[in-house]
């Protein structure tokens, strides 16, 4: 990468690390919320599924946003407005200002993404590798937002731990706006049909409808992950706590979800990184096939296994699983022109971040039907299965289009 692309990268990187400490910060303090405000579990529970939809809902206007103003800009107005609300949050003196507070937070935050990873699809050539090493800086903030919010509670109080969520917002807002940092790519320019692979610019306006087929598979494909995103880690805790009757590593049954929380959020760092590296070097279509069938396989062997093949288990799927994020990302934009990418952007995040959340609701189901949650994972690799389905319709259509490239240009 040229010094531009490394800012482009270190920008988008910072934001989306501060972006997601938000959401673990909330978690983390939910405890001592119930005591300090006297109420219970449910009502805070209600805050946080809100918050999750209004950071769902804002990624579509974040899109248009970003196309509209630029993403850069939008990066820095999302920064600026999480950082407000998160000193809301802070000073919150009743529990109703509270809520208000975290909707407002979820909202300003949620239009992040589509303008973080439009920034990088305009201004980095080695898409996959900038989505990698963006995802990787995502993972280190939400490993980082519940053990460093533990800390403010421990020193000071539960306020302590957003006001430095706020000055984490806001100092990112301003380094975001002033930092030197324009996207290279131009938009309008012509290439050859997109092939997945590292010298592809994006679909041209003229010619990207004949990406509509492959976009509309990469829309299903997220879609998919969402839901077994969702369902998988929303039960992962559970699954343990009841397959696992001996202590592992010294570390009793009952506190080992806390434990597999940390060790996939590590491994789906990994992921991201791996992603990001053989996403710039291959056909990134014929990757999301092997990368599907081992998620499957993983999240079947975790709905039957116990013990150290179950972690094993759980953490192979949270390393492919992320692996393929880059992927994903990557074929967006080489699907899409540059002028529309936000707005396709933000029906992807949509996407994931609405209709994925479903997923906790159906695993809830799943888990009472069959009176466990071990259930849930094999489940969830059912719906891997379309996954599976879709990533060799996006092989045969790369193929397709590669020779008929090959044929019109002699």
């Amino acid at each position: 990468m040229i010094p531009e692309e490394r800012r482009v990268v270190a920008l988008a990187g910072l934001a989306h690390g501060v972006n997601h400490t938000a959401e673990l910060t909330y978690a983390a303090v939910l405890a001592v919320l119930v005591a300090h405000f006297q109420t219970d579990r449910v009502l805070l529970g209600l805050f946080a599924t809100v918050f999750a939809l209004a950071y769902g809902v804002t990624a579509l206007p974040s899109g248009f946003l970003a196309d509209k103003i630029g993403a850069k800009r939008t990066m820095a107005l999302s920064l600026a407005g999480g950082g407000v609300a998160a000193l809301l949050v802070a000073g919150a003196p009743t529990l109703w200002f509270l809520g208000a507070s975290l909707v407002l937070l979820g909202a300003t935050a949620g239009l992040y993404h589509p303008a973080g990873v439009t920034f990088i699809s305009q201004g980095v050539r080695l898409r996959s590798r900038a989505f990698g090493y963006h995802g990787v800086a995502g993972n280190i903030g939400l490993a980082l937002a519940p053990p460093v919010a533990t800390l403010m509670m421990g020193l000071w109080s539960w306020r302590a731990a957003f006001l430095l969520v706020g000055f984490l917002f806001g100092v990112s807002a301003v380094v975001v706006h002033l930092v030197r940092a324009r996207p290279q790519e131009d938009p309008l320019a012509e290439g050859r049909p997109a092939s997945g692979g590292a010298s592809s610019p994006g679909a041209s306006p003229g010619t990207w409808r004949q990406y509509l087929g492959p976009l509309v598979a990469v829309y299903a494909i997220t879609l998919c992950n969402g839901l077994i995103y969702r369902a998988s880690l929303t039960y992962l805790p559970t699954l343990f706590r009841e397959e696992l009757s001996v202590a592992l590593l010294g570390i009793n049954a009952e506190d080992l979800g806390g434990v597999v929380a940390g060790v996939a959020i590590f491994f789906g760092a990994v992921g991201q990184y791996a992603g990001g590296l053989i996403g710039d070097r291959y056909r990134r279509e014929f990757l999301l096939l092997p990368l599907a069938l081992v998620v499957v396989g993983a999240l079947w062997a975790m709905g039957f296994s116990s013990g150290p093949l179950l972690l094993l288990a759980a953490s192979l799927f949270t390393f492919f699983h992320f692996m393929g994020q880059p992927l994903g990302n990557s074929l967006i934009a080489d699907y899409t022109p540059g002028l529309a990418r936000g707005r396709m952007y933000a029906i992807m995040f949509m996407v994931t971040f609405g209709t994925g959340s479903l997923g906790g609701v159906i695993g809830g189901w799943i888990a009472e039907l069959t009176g466990g949650v071990a259930w849930v994972f094999p489940a969830a690799g059912t719906l891997g299965v379309g996954i599976v389905a879709l990533s060799i319709y996006l092989s045969v259509a790369a193929l397709g289009r590669a020779r008929r490239w090959s044929v019109a240009s002699g």
